[in-house]
């Protein structure tokens, strides 16, 4: 078993026992988080408040035991996050990244790269999600999470081949009569690293994600777990649905 001493915001003697094949989670929090101005000038947005707790804490509340790492993707106020949480948190070990430069989904998690090992979970810093459904993700090699939507605007719409598995992105706004929306929740592992990070939209300075996902989703399977409960947490409108998304039996 490796002993690993994570950096902190303050000098500490914590040190945690992290076994070499252990899921990781890693969380992406690096953002502006802009569309919550005013509320984000002072505090970033995955520390913005729901129910008595911050963003982060209800993600790393939807965790199962078999996660005993997170890295934490910073940046934008980044320190606030290092204060609050240390070096760990209910027995779970915590690093920070900081993601130097805003470019994207995938530029965030290729900034982990060098801490990350096998297998992990990423979630999206401002998202909320059922502990239910992480678990099921992680019954995958591979996944990528979906929300069912129906007769709605949506961008990020996924698609599947014809055996289910993950194809690619309908990224453009448009209207899906029925289909998947990405959730922004993968399992992933140290393979993905092996490609080229894809820019969005022929951007030179974002690259995403699932765009990359796309591109070694013709090498190998990707599952597609469909969600039961998921909240993008964008505006300060969204922190009341927030609270009622926690309300509900997690």
């Amino acid at each position: 078993m490796q002993v690993l001493c994570i950096p902190a915001a303050k000098p500490t003697e914590y040190c945690t026992p992290i076994k070499p094949d252990s899921t990781q989670a890693v969380i992406l929090a690096a953002g502006k988080g802009t569309r919550m101005s005013p509320l984000t000038e002072t505090r970033p947005k995955p520390m913005q408040m729901v129910a008595g707790k911050n963003l982060i804490e209800w993600k790393l509340e939807a965790l199962p035991d078999e996660i005993r790492e997170v890295v934490i993707v910073i940046g934008h106020q980044g320190e606030q996050i290092k204060i609050y949480f240390g070096d760990a948190w209910r027995g779970k070990a915590i690093r920070y990244v900081v993601q130097k430069e805003l470019n994207g989904t995938a530029g965030a998690l290729w900034a982990a790269r060098e801490h990350l090992h096998e297998r992990f979970l990423v979630m999206m810093g401002d998202d909320l999600y059922a502990k239910e459904d992480i678990a099921r993700m992680l019954d995958h090699e591979w996944a990528i999470g979906g929300q069912e939507i129906i007769n709605k605007e949506v961008g990020g719409e996924i698609l599947s081949n014809p055996d289910g598995t993950f194809a690619g992105m309908n990224e453009p706004w448009h209207f899906v009569e029925h289909g998947l929306m990405n959730t922004g929740l993968y399992v992933l592992s140290t393979e993905i690293f092996a490609y080229d990070p894809v820019p969005v939209g022929g951007s030179s300075t974002e690259f995403g994600l699932p765009h990359t996902l796309t591109v070694l989703a013709k090498d190998m399977p990707v599952a597609i777990v469909r969600a039961t409960k998921w909240l993008q947490v964008t505006t300060p409108e969204d922190l009341q649905k927030a609270t009622e998304f926690v309300s509900m039996k997690q």
